[in-house]
């Protein structure tokens, strides 16, 4: 006996695309949408960097650059703000009026300017001292001072990056942050590929500038979109210096510790291996990396939602697994011939890499759900708390492991170090589930009820 099924009955495939439809034409939809595909271009114009520098390099070179870039530049400069940009996102957010919100603008603007320039101070004087460093521990041969130096203005681009991204969330517009993740690569890459044609080799000074410098111009550009006014009050710098005081500390307190919990390895990896040897770690990890971006925004689309229910919906959770599962298998197993393609004859040393960094990842990506959901509902002790044990772990793990098997070594102790992320973050979900007093119960009845299935938007996708 055949049953016959209303095709546009609740549950099935056609009520499905219709109401994914319904909440993909809504603001919050097309905002997602948006800032998504900028992201997943964001991160193919930056592996096409990677490629384009990567060819126009020797691979020594390009160790030297990935350490000036990635560990003497970027990591520093995301610790840049002290609070200020996360301060001011949240007063813009709540501004009463246009005018008042272009004021703000106008005084992060020049608090930003300035934070900004005493950066750029600190990479010019980083450079002597890592010099003596290396030579200290016996890398006489590299020298990046003379790189840093020149690069430091330049180096201006990273904090005014983080101010404009602020900006653009506390006032919501996503559009613009859209453009600024897709500004960002399309200018770096594009002044790299003017170089690379018109000298046939790219210096890993030429190679820096054009990345901090496409960095720098992409931020100035979108920041001046936002209109800040520049006749702002002395209350306006007073309301910004309060706000840093009340919260904005602390949630830079708890960045910092993050940061520093998952960047320790472009610091420690260059120093037991070498940074010409770091060039390979690189390749590997930036590769990998769209896997657990990937699986976070997703994450990232709820995160308003997570905030009104009981739990991480079982729906996402699958969702998540399939996606992650997929996107590892496919980096373990496309992934050398990616570098053999993109880089003939270089990094070879990176192939056995990929496949620990795919299990890395997937276990990043895991985490990525319960993380959103901790944030949401206002867990940042216990968030704070994860971060410093993740970073003691990493900091340990990574000296151990790295200086007995090298690179290999610190690409499975990755794995490692991520899986007790996750599983500190799924114990630490589970115990803001006990002490919100959420029953299975309850639980289970927000997974199976009407409500859940006519509001979910995975099933069936």
């Amino acid at each position: 006996m055949v049953n016959h099924v209303n095709p546009g009955s609740p549950g099935t495939l056609p009520a499905l695309w219709r109401g994914l439809m319904a909440r993909l034409s809504s603001e919050t939809g097309r905002q997602t949408v948006v800032l998504y595909g900028a992201q997943l271009v964001s991160m193919a114009l930056n592996f096409a960097f990677t490629i384009v520098v990567g060819r126009a390099m020797t691979q020594d070179d390009f160790g030297i650059f990935s350490f000036c870039v990635f560990s003497i530049i970027l990591f520093p400069g995301y610790l840049f703000e002290f609070g200020v940009f996360a301060a001011g996102a949240r007063l813009l957010a709540i501004a009463p009026n246009r005018d008042e919100e272009r004021r703000l603008l106008g005084a992060l603007a020049i608090l930003g300017v300035a934070i900004a320039a005493a950066f750029a101070i600190l990479v010019a004087l980083l450079g002597p001292l890592v010099d003596f460093a290396l030579a200290r521990f016996g890398y006489s041969d590299t020298s990046v001072a003379s790189v840093l130096v020149v690069v430091a203005p330049l180096a201006m681009g990273v904090p005014l990056q983080l101010l404009v991204e602020n900006a653009c969330l506390g006032t919501n517009r996503i559009g613009l942050l859209a453009v600024l993740r897709l500004a960002l690569p399309t200018a770096s890459i594009s002044a790299i590929s003017i170089l690379h044609a018109a000298t046939g080799a790219v210096s890993v000074r030429a190679g820096v500038a054009a990345y901090l410098g496409g960095l720098l111009a992409s931020a100035v550009t979108v920041g001046f979109s936002l209109r800040p006014a520049f006749a702002v009050r002395r209350d306006d710098f007073a309301r910004i210096a309060a706000a840093v005081r009340e919260y904005g500390f602390d949630l830079y307190v708890g960045r910092v510790v993050t940061i520093m919990s998952v960047r320790l390895d472009q610091l420690l990896i260059p120093y037991f291996v070498g940074p010409r040897r770091f060039g390979a770690f690189s390749i590997a990890q930036r590769i990998s990396e769209p896997v657990s971006g990937l699986a976070r925004a997703l994450a990232t689309t709820r995160f308003k939602a997570f905030a009104g229910e009981p739990e991480v919906r079982v729906s996402l959770v699958r969702w998540n697994i399939a996606l992650l599962a997929g996107a590892s298998l496919s980096l373990a197993t496309a992934g050398p011939w990616l570098i053999i393609f993109a880089f003939p004859g270089k990094f070879m040393n990176a192939l056995p890499l990929l496949l620990p960094f795919a299990i890395a990842a997937l276990f990043g990506g895991l985490l990525q759900p319960y993380n959103l959901f901790l944030a949401a509902h206002g867990a940042g002790r216990s968030l704070r708390d994860l971060s410093l044990v993740i970073g003691v772990l990493n900091l340990a793990g990574l000296f151990v492991f790295t200086r007995r098997y090298g690179l290999a070594g610190a690409a499975w102790f990755a794995v490692a170090s991520m899986a007790v992320n996750f599983l500190l973050h799924l114990y630490a979900y589970r115990r803001l589930l006990r002490q919100s007093g959420v029953s299975e119960r309850i639980a289970s009845t927000a997974r199976n009820g009407a409500e859940a299935a006519a509001n979910d938007d995975y099933d069936g996708v």
